[in-house]
């Protein structure tokens, strides 16, 4: 049989990544890709120390503005934070409470424990304070490097009500 020049191309870049892909199964199985820590990458590239935020609240000037609501919410959040990196049963419930929204998760239950969830950065850090303001810049300077127009071209200023304070 024969093959047109074009097949013959397509085939030879179809061999060779699949030969790259056995040559990184082999190189992996001795070990040949170090565990990487997230955190310490970020704060390395972008000279911080806080590790890159994963998640934010973020609420209605509205909502924002009921004192007790907001100090609610955060005191709740706080104590959420605290037990998940503390306690294997409750890392494992709060894994199961994510389940039962995103159904299709590859995260498992049985597979969670404290000490995992630990070593993933689990905190509450207020913007109203030094360190918060620091990671929320960090975090908004690296994304202005990448993409300007996702958050408007500019990194807001720290009197711009932008950042929420009690």
């Amino acid at each position: 049989m024969k093959m047109g020049v074009g097949t013959r191309i397509v085939f030879t870049i179809f061999l060779c990544i699949v030969m790259a892909l056995c040559v990184a199964v082999i190189f992996a199985s001795f070990g040949g890709f170090a565990e990487a820590d997230m955190q310490a990458l970020w704060n390395e590239a972008n000279g911080s120390e806080g590790g890159y935020s994963q998640a934010v609240l973020i609420m209605k000037s509205s909502l924002a503005k009921d004192v007790s609501f907001t100090t609610s919410i955060l005191s709740k959040l706080q104590t959420n934070a605290d037990k998940i990196v503390s306690s294997d049963e409750y890392a494992k419930q709060a894994v199961s409470n994510i389940k039962t929204v995103y159904e299709s998760t590859s995260l498992k239950p049985e597979n969670m424990t404290a000490s995992i969830i630990k070593r993933s950065n689990v905190k509450i850090v207020s913007a109203d304070t030094q360190e918060g303001r620091a990671e929320i810049t960090a975090m908004l300077e690296a994304v202005l490097n990448v993409n300007p127009q996702s958050i408007g071209g500019k990194v807001p200023a720290q009197n711009s009500g932008f950042y929420f304070t009690v």
